[in-house]
């Protein structure tokens, strides 16, 4: 934890020597807390750069205005290091938490935390460098994710509120449902209406309706031309073959919810056997339903977190919310005997344009090619399958293991 910190503090130290320390993303935000205090509106007006556009809630803006009474100038340092704070602490944290849900033991932890965060190292920079939040909510939401066993009504409030910053964060509704969390479902839904009429409190009901429609038609113009987005699935299919139609888009949102759904159904299916096998005493892997359900529950809800950038056009740093699959194919890779060679240099191909694209080390023509060229989508793609198919072969040795 210490050594994580004090990178992430060296790494601040550097950016204030070169005169980067400049944290664009964060001056959206609080430059559009500014537009509300000032009884304006946030929407329409680029903030910092050209590209500056403020596209969330009013609600969420709603969050950094207190910032306001630190300065600009505090406020990078104390988001710098809230982040680095939080990147310290819950890298080791949550490698661990999603090792015992996948059942694995305290063995090779270090080394899983220590591969898991040169593989995040390149998003988690540029989230310190830009001062995003993409980093924070996927603390949040996987603090719902591990409370929905203990207090639902909680855990739905908490997605409510991630809710509001990004919907991308609505993919996991479906989830919510076939996995039978209708009160994490109920109270997220009944949140998300209660957080975003949050601001009538001080602006009147009417203002705040016409703010949640210019909130809409941002999204709308963010999100315009997905077939060219080329780290979606949509626009990769775009750039071999040129099709840019609509029906594109629907097509690989269908072919990708139908994949999801076939695989979460085989679930169901394997853990419905492994509860009939411990009720006839049938020794095997699959007798253990409670460690079979909470790998199952944490791969799909971590999967659906992961295909968010390759659905949706999203900043790069986004990319980091395959943070468990990846954990899932480190520890896989160092519990299985033999280790397999060629997913190894399958995930080290990957992790160059997934880790590795920055300006800093190729220069701009080369970090260009690698978020535009779609390699950091397959990338990420790649990296999904490798944990999922690594986690599937660490089960079926243990299967055999058992047997």
């Amino acid at each position: 934890m210490g050594i994580i910190l004090l990178i992430c503090f060296a790494f601040g130290a550097l950016n204030m020597y070169n005169g980067r320390f400049e944290m664009r993303d964060l001056q959206v935000y609080y430059d559009a807390a500014g537009k509300l205090l000032d009884g304006e509106s946030p929407y329409r007006q680029a903030f910092g750069l050209s590209s500056g556009f403020y596209k969330y809630s009013a609600s969420a803006a709603v969050v950094f205005m207190p910032f306001h009474a630190l300065g600009w100038w505090a406020t990078r340092i104390v988001f710098f290091t809230i982040i680095s704070a939080s990147v310290a602490w819950f890298l080791p944290d949550f490698t661990s938490r999603f090792r015992r849900e996948l059942g694995f033991d305290n063995k090779h932890t270090s080394a899983v935390v220590l591969f898991t965060g040169i593989a995040l190292a390149g998003h988690i920079s540029r989230e310190l460098l830009l001062g995003n939040v993409n980093w924070l909510l996927f603390l949040l939401v996987f603090a719902a994710f591990f409370q929905l066993r203990r207090n639902e009504w909680l855990a739905g409030i908490l997605l409510a509120l991630a809710l509001t910053f990004k919907p991308h964060f609505a993919v996991v509704l479906p989830w919510l449902i076939l996995r039978s969390h209708f009160k994490a479902f109920t109270a997220l839904i009944v949140a998300f209406f209660v957080f975003l009429m949050l601001p009538a409190a001080g602006w009147g009901i009417e203002h705040t309706a016409a703010l949640i429609r210019e909130w809409m038609e941002a999204m709308q113009a963010h999100n315009t031309g997905l077939a060219e987005s080329p780290n979606t699935f949509y626009g990769l299919f775009s750039l071999v073959t040129g099709a840019e139609a609509s029906w594109v888009v629907l097509f690989f949102l269908g072919l990708t919810a139908g994949c999801v759904l076939v695989w979460m159904l085989s679930h169901f299916r394997i853990e419905r056997k492994a509860l009939a096998q411990q009720a006839l005493h049938q020794p095997s892997f699959t007798d253990q339903p409670g460690q079979l359900l909470s790998s199952n529950r944490l791969l799909e809800f971590s999967v659906l977190l992961a295909l968010v950038p390759n659905l949706v056009h999203t900043d790069t740093e986004h990319f980091m919310w395959t943070f468990p699959l990846i954990v899932a194919a480190g520890s896989s890779w160092f519990s299985v005997s033999p280790r397999p060679l060629v997913p190894a240099l399958f995930i080290a191909l990957a992790l160059i344009p997934y880790t590795l694209n920055t300006p800093d080390l190729w220069g701009q023509n080369a970090a260009e090619f690698f978020d535009k060229s779609g390699v950091l989508g397959l990338a990420n793609a790649a990296l999904i399958a490798a944990g999922l198919w690594l986690y599937s072969r660490y089960r079926s040795d243990r299967m055999l293991s058992t047997d």
